[in-house]
């Protein structure tokens, strides 16, 4: 796992469905083609998957155990 969905959308690990979905809609409006000039379609998936990821309760719950599973993450608190 190469990176942190809850970093990528800027939030923390007890973020609610309402503070993911905000955080997800002003990424996205950040790095839409129509509001830049560089080429953004990685990053707007990215920022799709963790969205998509951080709301599926059961998707957002084996993330969150994979997370704490990661070799040098043994420090890692639910709470960031």
């Amino acid at each position: 796992m190469n990176m942190n969905y809850y970093e990528v959308l800027g939030v923390k690990q007890d973020a609610t469905t309402k503070g993911i979905n905000t955080a997800y809609r002003n990424l996205s409006r950040y790095v839409h083609p129509d509001k830049t000039m560089s080429a953004t379609t990685n990053l707007q998936q990215l920022i799709n998957i963790a969205k998509d990821t951080l709301l599926d309760t059961e998707k957002r719950r084996k993330y969150d155990r994979e997370l704490l599973n990661a070799p040098g993450r043994e420090n890692i608190s639910r709470n960031g």
